[in-house]
């Protein structure tokens, strides 16, 4: 797991696990060589990342970055990245692996996610990066 600052626009630089690393021959057993649960499970933050266009999305750790956006102060967070295709039901695995590695995932589409929640890495960035003076400011 490679940890990261607030400087989270780096996050294409944060190698991916791709998901089928994750599991095992089967889908309903993990791959226990390399075991990615302790990591999945120490991470702050998860991210999935579409293999095709690079896209990256927030999976879990919502609450941590709502904190920082509302405070303004920079924080560190161990940052995980995995890899997925979104034209298979690979979201969905990743999604149920986090929910039952951490009781919930943060995960909404573009399309149901309310406009405030619409950030990107770079958008998140500028949050943590943001001098607690301009708290109100966009």
């Amino acid at each position: 797991m490679k940890t990261q600052g607030p400087v989270i626009r780096q996050m294409k630089h944060v190698p991916g696990i791709p998901i089928h690393a994750i599991y095992g021959k089967n889908i309903s057993e993990p791959n226990l060589s390399p075991d990615y649960r302790p990591t999945l499970l120490a991470a702050d933050l998860i991210f999935g990342r579409d293999v095709d266009s690079g896209h990256e999305f927030l999976v879990y750790g919502r609450a941590a970055l709502e904190r920082v956006r509302e405070n303004g102060r920079p924080d560190k967070f161990r940052i995980v990245v995995v890899e997925v295709d979104m034209e298979t039901d690979e979201l969905e695995l990743l999604l149920a692996l986090v929910e039952v590695l951490r009781g919930r995932n943060d995960y909404l589409s573009w399309d149901d996610a309310p406009p405030e929640l619409r950030a990107t890495p770079e958008e998140i960035a500028r949050w943590a990066e943001r001098p607690a003076s301009m708290e109100g400011a966009k």
